[in-house]
């Protein structure tokens, strides 16, 4: 894929093209085959590490975008490619829920599983990969199922096509119309899918230049304006319900100058992002109904659930005729039942027959990658308003999308969170991580409005009142990420049999043992089971309301995990099973946790960027919860993978940590009647756990390493007591009573 170059202005060196100067756009069969750059001095002359300037802008994403997409072409590679069992359904069989019929192609295929790899495995497979694979050779291809997304099983779901079923028949023996099973000794190799980083850089070269100058405003560019609502909204817009802070965001959100700078809001899980842009949409409606303007709104999120949130949420607002709202979805996603729904096809033949131009009003709701297919038929300048939520959760040049259908005129708002999961969790490769594609799209905009001056920080709201949990599960995030007060408003009330919200269930207590048994794992999935069935039978109506399993959620960082978990009751089926990575725009009123992970022999994680001890793993996966989160595993294995994992963006971890002194000052951690402990073992294994979270703490709050005077020419005072205390060694303090060291 051919970079753009800066131009070369005679004599060399070559310089950057002036923030002023236009990028040409490049047409679809300009966009190359996907295959990335190889060359590091080809990257490094089209400007990898150059700094992020109007006039780089395109070129440094461009190529930074190459290098990831090699590190994951690697690494596909390296953990899926192999030998592997193949095994075939008989012709006509019984369809199944997984099969795909949404053609007649499709109608005629045989399916089959390859059998062999393991959850993670499966998972990376669907999600990397072009949803093709070769079996035997080069020219057999099979196309992976939509079901490999959703389910927990190790299996990976293959489809032939007819063409493909022929081939296969030449390169295997033996493969009939009856069930098939290989020897095992078939070759399988993937492919990445290019198409995703395809979609990115076209989003890049059709974002306009002045779209561009938004994102990166100099100080010039941000004007000071007053806060202002007309009266005649509060009531048509039901202001009352707001909180503070929300209403304080959405009076910056309509004052702001809309040919300025984006206006940028952060905020924290639950504090009523989707709200609040609802709100702001509906206000940008009301106001072009009384001056008789336009307003063509776009609310773009990453996540399809997310999408069908706002669309609830503008369902639930807006009164019949204000604007027509449209869901764009894909062809998959497509449902007839809902009258919102459109595809990208039947959405251009609606806009072709002026059918959504009436009043010049109307809302598209859709993710960032489906928004960049409007710009096939769509000029940039069409949408008046575009609304980003979720702008902290993708990479910069994905969340960019929408923006190719905006102009200097249109008002941009951009929402998230950026102590969640984002893309720094996401991209692969040092080169490209260091360089900036690992920043969010929010994060960098946050900054770089902090540096501009107070002007510039006006553009920025900030949202903290939680509308989702119950106040102390908040007590936790907000002390670890947010370090502001984060108010509660949510109705959410707690388990009559949780004495908190926060509860530990010890598998296991041998201190450094490295689990990787499959016997630990099952052990764990029965006793999270276990767990589930003591909080949901009975159902606590009064505090849950209607009895739902949909409420409830298993999580794990592993599929595998999930799987155990879903063998064990047939009883608790309905209950949800979510990955790590599959989270974002879900909430769960209960939430149960087995924290089980491969590990390496030192006793760190095989897989960082999905594990519990991420720190923005962490804090994604406790925000899910509504009123109880209940956690199972081993407390030292959690700790001994904590004190080698570090955060997404390099930071030390010690949430598990909190969480345990949480669980054991609430009295909530409990070691699980399986493990055969008396009374005596069980209180010995607690004060154990209580003088290991000591040195924890002591070694993440005190950098010892940075005292220039030898321990004994030292004096250390007890931030409780005020006492004076002059050791002369490290080990005396931690030998001193638990509250008097804290």
């Amino acid at each position: 894929d051919r970079p753009i170059q800066p131009p070369l202005p005679p004599p060399p060196p070559p310089a950057p093209p002036s923030p002023e100067e236009d990028w040409p756009d490049l047409d679809d069969g300009q966009l190359g085959t996907g295959k990335p750059q190889s060359s590091t001095a080809l990257r490094q002359l089209a400007g990898v590490h150059m700094e992020l300037k109007r006039g780089t802008y395109k070129t440094k994403f461009l190529n930074l975008l190459d290098c990831e997409q090699e590190e994951h072409t690697t690494f596909l590679k390296k953990r899926c490619d192999g030998i592997y069992k193949l095994c075939l359904y008989p012709v006509g069989m019984k369809r199944q829920q997984w099969m795909r019929t949404d053609n007649a192609k499709h109608a005629q295929c045989r399916y089959g599983r390859v059998l062999g790899l393991n959850g993670d495995q499966v998972a990376y497979a669907a999600q990397a990969s072009n949803g093709t694979l070769r079996v035997t050779s080069e020219e057999v291809v099979a196309e992976l199922t939509g079901e490999n997304y959703h389910h927990t099983q190790d299996d990976l779901f293959i489809l032939f096509t007819k063409e493909n079923m022929q081939r296969l028949r030449t390169a295997l023996r033996g493969v009939q119309d009856a069930a098939f099973e290989s020897d095992g000794s078939v070759l399988v190799e993937f492919n990445i899918k290019a198409s995703y980083f395809l979609n990115l850089k076209k989003a890049l070269r059709k974002i306009p230049s002045e779209m561009i100058v938004k994102l990166l405003p100099n100080q010039g560019d941000f004007r000071e304006f007053t806060h202002q609502l007309p009266k005649r909204f509060y009531d048509r817009l039901k202001l009352g319900r707001c909180s503070e802070d929300q209403l304080q965001a959405l009076q910056t959100i309509v004052s702001c100058p809309p040919n300025g700078p984006p206006v940028l809001v952060s905020g924290a899980f639950g504090t009523g992002k989707t709200y609040l842009l609802a709100m702001a949409t509906h206000y940008f409606l009301q106001e072009a109904r009384d001056t008789r303007g336009s307003a063509l709104v776009l609310v773009c999120t990453q996540q399809h659930v997310s999408a069908d949130a706002y669309l609830e949420c503008f369902c639930a607002l807006m009164e019949h005729g204000d604007a027509q709202v449209v869901r764009l979805v894909t062809d998959r996603k497509f449902s007839k039942q809902n009258t919102h729904h459109l595809t990208v096809h039947m959405f251009q033949r609606h806009l072709q027959k002026h059918s959504y131009q009436v009043g010049n009003k109307f809302v598209v709701i859709t993710t960032f990658q489906t928004a960049l297919r409007l710009v096939e038929f769509l000029s940039p300048g069409f949408f008046t308003h575009v609304l980003l939520d979720e702008g902290a959760q993708a990479r910069e040049p994905e969340t960019i999308a929408p923006l190719c259908l905006a102009s200097h005129s249109s008002k941009v708002v951009i929402a998230g969170d950026q102590h969640q999961v984002g893309p720094a969790m996401l991209v692969l490769g040092d080169e490209a991580r260091d360089n900036g594609l690992a920043t969010s799209l929010l994060e960098r905009m946050i900054r770089h409005y902090g540096n501009m001056g107070t002007v510039a920080r006006q553009h920025v709201a900030n949202l903290v009142t939680n509308y989702r949990c119950h106040a102390s599960i908040l007590k936790l995030p907000e002390a670890l990420f947010y370090k502001v007060p984060l108010p509660c408003k949510s109705a959410s009330k707690t388990h009559p049999d949780a004495a908190y919200p926060y509860l530990f269930v010890c598998s296991g207590v041998r201190e450094g043992k490295v689990p990787g048994e499959s016997s630990t794992s099952r052990k764990e999935a029965e006793i999270v089971m276990r767990q589930v069935k003591r909080f949901t039978e009975p159902w606590p109506t009064r505090e849950w309301g209607n009895k739902s399993l949909q409420k409830v959620c298993v999580m794990s960082s592993s599929r595998s995990q999930l799987t155990a978990t879903n063998q064990i009751d047939r009883k608790l089926r309905d209950v949800q099973r979510c990955p790590t990575y599959d989270l974002q725009g879900r909430q769960f009123i209960g939430l149960f946790l087995t924290t089980y992970e491969a590990t390496w022999a030192d006793g760190s994680t095989r897989n960082p960027t999905k594990s519990f001890c991420d720190p923005y793993v962490f804090n994604t996966v406790i925000s899910r919860a509504q009123s109880l989160v209940v956690a199972v595993g081993n407390p030292f294995d959690l700790l001994r993978m904590e004190g080698h994992a570090t955060g997404s963006c390099g930071d030390r971890a010690s949430c598990w940590s909190a969480y345990l002194k949480t669980c054991l000052d609430h009295k909530t951690l409990s070691v699980d009647s399986s493990l055969s402990l008396s009374p005596a073992e069980e209180k010995e294994c607690i004060e154990k756990l209580k003088q290991r979270l000591i040195s924890v703490s002591l070694e993440s709050e005190y950098q010892w390493s940075l005292i220039p005077l030898p321990i004994a020419q030292c004096q250390f005072t007890c931030l409780v007591c005020n006492q004076t205390i002059e050791p002369t060694s490290i080990v005396e303090i931690w030998k001193q009573d638990f509250n008097h060291v804290a």
